[in-house]
């Protein structure tokens, strides 16, 4: 196979692994205009006979269901492209440059206590977004969980053993329960022995047998033993562990829960193993929030102007943003790979050092995942974040400080947003759901369901009357902020839609999508006015001018698009961009366009449409931006947890 081009397209360079039914290469996609390295995955039978056939097709399309249902979710790879041919079947994906798990895994060498319980909180946000869509995956092992080189994040792959084990229903308080596959016939057993549960190898695995196989790597990882060499009560078939490494009675009780014999003894989901580990979480990878003593060089920077004045800093930075409509927070990145090891809340000051004409001033750390979403209260000093760990905080930028923590989610909050009047805010989940608080008072007021999707994007109209949502199932849905009920939904695109902005003049509600389009709504009347063509891959980010006549578009095509909203034209391509445009903003005066490429964030003049600063490089992915209301300032999130104060 090696060299060989298959379905014209596909150049195999390597062959990665090969089993009786399977073989992964890693290839080339020709069709680009700088070829890509991506996997490709050949089924092939090994028999001539009619059911072998069969078997092979219930096998290849279970992972390219199981991908297309996971959709864009950045921890598991990208399903590109699948086709059958002369018998054989071939499913392509992303390629995630990194390293197994089990590479880390020598013998004799064990991982400390905070390790351990990283590895356990990463995984299982994976295994929460995985089961939330009705998968188990059934074969949690090492070799199956990638460390990606870039961002250090785990990634979880093979989905070829995945089976369909339930259905979703929503409750009366609009959370997404699961309503267990309790009964029905044996499938065949899958799994890697040492990791797989009783009830798997007998057939019948339920989600609760992939947090058993995690607890077996936690173990094997304090223990440094290989999971076969563990000792099993004969009367009562449980793991006998704990006098092979040193751990604390806590993380002992979580690990020995997730491994009991019998699965009615475990904790049934991925959620319950979350909120059980928490306390853990909380001691080894962000205790309370501490300002950092400022050292000498604050004193330099006093002498000088931008710190002598906090109150302008503060004010400038916050200011009415609510007067800029942008969305971009909540996004899908490329798997790149230098380990991002958690960080412990801080506020750090930096030095008065400008790279290409950007100072960073600030960075506040607290959360413990990705950052996907920024918004700011009008008139205040204060922002929102959303987060990966599934929790959205309120922060005080003057003091670095999280005033709130708010956890109601049982996924990641890919959006958040702020209603024009400072007195809500809604978050987005890939629980399928949206929540509305009251920002004032700290009270949840509403949790939106309907979508049955990931809620990627939220917009308040600017009467802040109105809630817009836009999800993977391909829908927007219009809500009443009075009510909280749902009176509009919007059809037309065939993907997920990623983005959404009203007009400030609320004419308009534009939405962008996977499906490579922008459509321009009348949103009351539920028509589409105009559909925008020109982007070749899915669009990610929107962005609206404060007059209201322009609209950026940014894109996994890497360029961004400047369009002329009244007639449709486009005004402007930028491209040139070595990566996915993840966000885009206007500044407040309209001059500017500031953008997120993966970490290089931009600042464009509108005018000539040029860069009018180098790139300054973040240490990983942006996630979202945003300026100050005097566009002298930027605020931005990013894939290594953070939120930074930048200054141009």
């Amino acid at each position: 196979m090696l060299g060989k081009l298959v379905r014209d397209r596909y150049q195999i360079v390597q062959i990665l692994s090969t089993t009786e039914l399977c073989h992964t290469y890693l290839a080339k996609d020709t069709h680009q205009q700088h070829p890509t390295t991506c996997i490709v995955k050949n089924f092939q039978s090994v028999s001539d006979h009619p059911e072998s056939l069969v078997t092979l097709r219930g096998l290849f399309l279970r992972e390219v269901e199981a991908l297309k249902r996971l959709g864009d979710y950045d921890r598991v790879p990208q399903l590109l492209d699948y086709f059958e041919a002369n018998q054989a079947f071939y499913l392509v994906q992303e390629f995630v440059a990194g390293n197994p798990l089990n590479t880390e895994f020598e013998p004799g060498h064990t991982w400390s206590e905070s390790q351990v319980v990283e590895l356990l909180q990463e995984v299982l946000l994976i295994l929460e977004f995985v089961h939330s869509h009705g998968l188990i995956h059934r074969d949690i092992q090492p070799s199956h969980i990638i460390r990606r080189r870039q961002d250090d994040r785990l990634v979880l792959v093979d989905f070829g053993s995945v089976k369909q084990a339930w259905t979703q229903v929503v409750t009366n308080q609009g959370k997404t329960n699961s309503n267990y596959f309790l009964s029905g016939p044996a499938t065949i057993a899958i799994g890697t022995a040492g990791y797989t549960p009783t009830e798997q190898a007998q057939g019948r695995p339920r989600p609760n047998s992939d947090i058993y196989a995690l607890g077996i790597i936690g173990i094997q990882a304090l223990t440094g033993l290989n999971p076969t060499q563990f000792i099993q009560n004969s009367e009562t078939g449980e793991i006998s562990w704990q006098d092979k490494c040193q751990v604390s009675p806590k993380l002992a009780q979580v690990l020995d829960k997730m491994i009991c014999y019998h699965y009615r003894d475990r904790y049934q989901s991925a959620t319950e193993t979350l909120q059980a580990l928490q306390p853990l979480v909380k001691k080894h990878l962000y205790p309370q929030v501490v300002i950092k003593k400022k050292t000498d060089y604050t004193k330099e920077l006093k002498q000088q102007t931008f710190l002598s004045k906090p109150a302008l800093l503060v004010g400038s930075l916050i200011g009415s943003v609510a007067a800029i409509l942008i969305i971009g927070g909540n996004y899908y990145f490329t798997r790149s790979p230098q380990r991002t090891p958690q960080q412990k809340p801080s506020v750090s000051l930096s030095p008065r050092s400008t790279l290409n004409n950007i100072v960073l001033d600030k960075t506040l750390s607290g959360h413990s995942d990705t950052v996907w979403s920024v918004a700011v209260k009008p008139n205040s000093q204060n922002i929102l974040s959303g987060s990966s760990d599934r929790t959205i905080k309120l922060w005080n930028v003057s003091t670095g400080q999280v005033l709130q923590t708010f956890s109601r989610h049982s996924g990641t909050v890919w959006s958040v947003a702020v209603s024009p009047d400072g007195q809500r805010f809604a978050s987005g989940s890939s629980d399928n759901t949206a929540d509305v608080w009251d920002l004032t008072t700290g009270k949840i007021l509403f949790t939106l369901a309907g979508h049955s999707g990931t809620v990627w994007s939220t917009a308040f109209s600017p009467d802040s009357a109105t809630l817009a949502t836009g999800s993977d199932d391909q829908t927007i849905r219009l809500w009443s902020m009075s009510t909280g009920k749902e009176f509009r939904q919007l059809l037309g695109h065939s993907g997920a839609v990623r983005a959404i902005a009203f007009s400030p003049d609320a004419q308009y509600l534009i939405s962008g999508s996977s499906d490579k389009t922008i459509k321009i709504w009348d949103f009351r009347a539920g028509k589409v006015l105009r559909t925008l063509q020109g982007h070749s891959d899915r669009i990610l980010t929107l962005a609206i001018s404060p007059d209201g006549r322009l609209l950026a578009s940014g894109s996994v095509d890497k360029t961004i698009k400047i369009w002329q909203i009244s007639t449709g034209k486009l005004l402007h391509t930028l491209s040139g961009n070595s990566h996915w445009v993840n966000t885009v903003a206007f500044s407040p005066d309209g001059t500017l366009l500031a953008s997120g490429i993966g970490k290089n964030l931009e600042v464009w003049e509108i005018s000539t449409a040029e860069r009018i600063r180098t790139p300054f490089q973040e240490a990983s992915d942006i996630t979202a931006v945003y300026f100050s209301a005097d566009s002298k300032q930027l605020i931005s999130s990013s894939r290594d947890n953070s939120i930074k104060i930048l200054r141009l």
